[in-house]
């Protein structure tokens, strides 16, 4: 979150942002708080707070449970308390690592065809094949068990589908085009 404070205030101005969570949609049933004293004024101010620092643990404080956002502004007269708001949003800082990700050594050919695509990969056995059209709809699906399987295309029409190809290694999806 990144705040800005207008007016110069007095020394000491606290602002307090509150992540409420409301389990079960019956009010608050918990919060997570964070006192932050003020001393930059007229600049953008920026807040970073872990996700890891909310109570996983706490059965009151789930994540997909927060429903409201307060700041609270304390030391300071009401009519001076003026503060902007922007760039509010929950991320998780997290690096993404190709060690989690596995090869699947499959191929398709001929692409493009008119009749037939065959699967076919030399390290693992095909499970399923799901083949969609660009619109998400399900045209196609078949449970070979094999190392080599033929999706039939002559009653496709013309155009783009992509085949989601699960083997007992992983799965990859493949564009394939139907002339």
């Amino acid at each position: 979150m990144d705040y800005w404070i207008d007016t110069d205030l007095s020394a000491g101005l606290i602002a307090n942002p509150k992540w409420s969570n409301h389990v079960g949609d019956a009010g608050e049933t918990s919060a997570f708080q964070l006192t932050n004293p003020v001393d930059t004024f007229g600049e953008w101010v920026s807040i970073d707070i872990p996700i890891a620092d909310f109570n996983s643990d706490d059965p009151t404080q789930q994540r997909d449970a927060l429903r409201q956002f307060v700041l609270t502004v304390a030391g300071a007269e009401a009519g001076d308390r003026t503060i902007f708001i922007d760039n509010l949003y929950l991320h998780q800082n997290t690096t993404l690592s190709t060690e989690e990700f596995t090869s699947v050594d499959v191929s398709v050919y001929p692409n493009p065809s008119s009749e037939r695509w065959t699967v076919s990969t030399s390290s693992s056995t095909i499970t399923t094949v799901a083949v969609y059209d660009l619109l998400g709809r399900r045209v196609s699906q078949a449970t070979p068990n094999a190392n080599s399987f033929d999706i039939n295309a002559s009653n496709l029409r013309t155009g783009i589908y992509l085949a989601t190809i699960t083997t007992n290694q992983g799965q990859e999806t493949i564009k394939l085009i139907k002339r």
